[in-house]
C-alpha cells in the first residue's frame, strides 16, 4: 500500500469523524423511510480497535452509533477506503467487521442477552472510477446449489 493511499484513508477518517459530516452522508444517501427511524443529531463515535479470538488486531474504519425514535440504537459501520478497484471481498470484510463489533459489545458488556444484538448499517465509501459491481452480501460469495437446505445457514447481511 503506497504512503498517498495512507495519506488519503488518514483524511478520510478525519473527515468522518466529524458528526455533521456523517449526518450529511447519510442525508444524501439513505432512503426517507430509513432516515425517518433515526435521531441523527444523537449520534456518538464509538472506538473500533478490535482483537480477534486468535488475537489478531483488526480495525474496521468508523463505527457510530445512532438512537432511534423508538428509544434503541443502530451500529452505522462505516468502511473507509481509498482504492481504485472494486474489492471482491469486501461483503466477508463487512461481515468479520460486524463479528467483531458484535463481540467487543459483548465483551465490553454493552449487550444484554435478552435484548438481542443491535442492528448495524455497513456502509462501503469507494471512490475508485470503475463502478461497484462487487458483491453485497457474503451470501453471494458462497457457491451452492439453488434450492438446497443449506442455504438456511448462510449468512445474509448486506452493505
Amino acid at each position: 500500500m503506497s504512503d498517498h493511499t495512507h495519506d488519503s484513508d488518514s483524511i478520510y477518517h478525519l473527515f468522518f469523524s466529524h458528526p455533521g459530516m456523517v449526518i450529511d452522508l447519510l442525508m444524501a444517501f439513505l432512503a426517507p423511510e430509513l432516515l425517518k427511524e433515526l435521531h441523527l443529531h444523537g449520534l456518538r463515535r464509538h472506538n473500533t480497535k478490535f482483537t480477534a479470538l486468535l488475537g489478531q488486531r483488526r480495525r474496521s474504519d468508523i463505527v457510530w452509533e445512532i438512537p432511534t425514535r423508538q428509544g434503541t440504537s443502530i451500529f452505522l459501520l462505516l468502511l473507509l477506503e481509498f482504492q481504485s478497484e472494486v474489492e471482491e471481498w469486501m461483503a466477508l470484510r463487512v461481515d468479520v467487521y460486524t463479528g467483531l463489533l458484535y463481540q467487543q459489545l459483548v465483551e465490553e458488556r454493552k449487550l444484554k442477552a435478552s435484548a438481542g444484538l443491535p442492528p448495524v448499517l455497513a456502509i462501503n465509501l469507494y471512490n475508485g472510477e470503475h463502478r461497484w459491481n462487487a458483491a453485497t452480501s457474503v451470501r453471494e460469495l458462497i457457491r451452492l446449489p439453488e434450492g438446497t437446505s443449506l442455504w438456511n445457514f448462510q449468512p445474509e447481511m448486506r452493505y
